[in-house]
């Protein structure tokens, strides 16, 4: 019989999960980098500041890094 251990672990378990974890949304990437949200979606429109809509509700998402 395999034993049991009480330790949970770290790792998400949706993948999808795992990846937007290293992701921020546009109003914790305006907080960071203390500007306001209209220069966050105007780098974003540039390119400058890469990011996608994720999930159902289109919520806008850029990279950690």
């Amino acid at each position: 019989m395999a034993k049991r251990t009480d330790e949970v672990s770290q790792a998400p378990r949706d993948p999808a999960a795992a990846g937007l974890s290293r992701m921020l949304t546009l109003e914790q990437v305006q907080d960071i980098l203390n500007v306001k949200s209209s220069l966050v979606y105007a780098l974003v429109r540039s390119g400058e500041l890469p990011a996608g809509q994720f999930g159902g509700r289109g919520i806008w998402r850029g990279p950690r890094e």
